[in-house]
């Protein structure tokens, strides 16, 4: 990615890295990887050519994914999650409780917190019927599964407000700061 990135701006502008302050990223790995990713190599490459530092930006709602991530991967253990997917996987595919309910569950993304919240959301306000219905199919998840999802759920709900205010279009970064402080306290 640098290469080409390289090679389109230096036509561009031949002298770019003698030119370019910051940059921006959304913090994921394969961007700011210390030595392979673009942002790093755009930082090391205007670092080599005047020796100034970039300024790097990162956005908020991406970082506190990670964030959020982290603690929940830190809360639950692998069955958890493989058990969350499962369900998923299985529920997706029961044609006449999708019907029954008029509902379908959500899918969940290994990338972005917001499809876990939707997931726990559902599962939870759909509580009495699944587990009604996984009874009588003789596959529910385990009870201590079944706490983790009702711990989670509140706290999903609450970083659902938390993604979609600092997510607004109109919202400037300082305000995003104010609103991570306000919601920590």
């Amino acid at each position: 990615m640098f290469n080409v990135f390289d090679e389109a701006i230096s036509a561009i502008c031949p002298l770019w890295s003698t030119r370019i302050l910051s940059t921006c990223s959304n913090g994921a790995r394969n961007m700011t990887r210390r030595v392979r990713a673009i942002v790093s190599r755009t930082a090391s490459q205007v670092l080599d050519t005047n020796g100034l530092s970039l300024i790097w930006f990162w956005c908020g709602a991406h970082q506190l994914d990670l964030v959020v991530q982290q603690v929940i991967s830190a809360y639950t253990d692998e069955n958890f999650y493989s058990s969350l997917t499962a369900l998923i996987g299985y529920l997706c595919c029961q044609q006449n409780l999708i019907n029954g309910m008029q509902s379908k569950c959500p899918a969940v993304a290994c990338t972005r917190w917001l499809s876990l919240g939707r997931v726990l959301k559902w599962l939870v306000s759909n509580r009495g019927v699944l587990i009604k219905y996984l009874d009588a199919k003789n596959c529910k998840p385990s009870v201590p599964w079944w706490l983790s999802l009702f711990f989670l759920a509140p706290v999903a709900n609450e970083l659902d407000i938390l993604f979609k205010t600092i997510q607004h279009s109109a919202l400037l970064v300082s305000q995003q700061t104010a609103t991570f402080r306000g919601f920590l306290c």
